[in-house]
């Protein structure tokens, strides 16, 4: 991902393989495109939500854009892939947490918002864990039928904007004053 496109790139050689335009009128392309499936997700705040299909042809790649949906875009936070199922946090509606089915695009499920400015969100097992910048930790059953809020933490008092780290059972949360360690047992 650059600021401007999205890009196959060989391991081996460096050599670029195919691009997809992406700009941004900012210059800011800043979520992590992730594969469900055979689906390309790639998000954008001012773009929405993408799923592409990327298919060899004789010696060349192709992308082919599969759908668009401007429901749930993106904006710092990446989303966490499970099969074809991507759980992940919109700029929309003041902050949402929703459930993206990658083979049609279609929001299975969606919070009904102001949940922050942002979140990170962190695979733990069967469950998501979901840092808000306002300082809460949710803990969402990971579910393509509906949301689950298992539980929910105030884990800090100022702004959390660092990702959590997960350390075993252990979560490490940092605010703009402080680092805490968590136990998740």
């Amino acid at each position: 991902m650059t600021d401007k496109a999205v890009v196959g790139v060989d391991a081996a050689s460096g050599k670029q393989l195919w691009q997809i335009a992406f700009p941004d009128e900012w210059n800011e392309n800043i979520v992590t495109p992730v594969v469900a499936g055979d689906v390309l997700v790639v998000s954008g705040t001012r773009k929405g939500t993408f799923g592409y299909r990327i298919e060899k042809k004789g010696t060349a790649f192709a992308a082919t854009q599969a759908w668009h949906n401007t429901d749930v875009p993106m904006y710092m936070s990446s989303p966490i892939v499970d099969g074809t199922f991507v759980y992940g946090f919109s700029s929309k509606k003041k902050g949402q947490v929703f459930c993206l089915d990658a083979k049609t695009g279609t929001v299975k499920w969606a919070t009904d918002g102001r949940a922050g400015t942002n979140a990170a969100i962190q695979s733990a097992g069967a469950d998501l864990l979901v840092l808000t910048t306002e300082g809460d930790l949710i803990v969402v059953k990971r579910n393509p039928e509906k949301y689950e809020e298992l539980r929910r933490y105030k884990v800090a008092e100022g702004q959390t904007w660092a990702h959590p780290v997960l350390l075993g059972r252990e979560v490490v949360i940092r605010d703009g004053d402080s680092v805490a360690v968590w136990s998740l047992s």
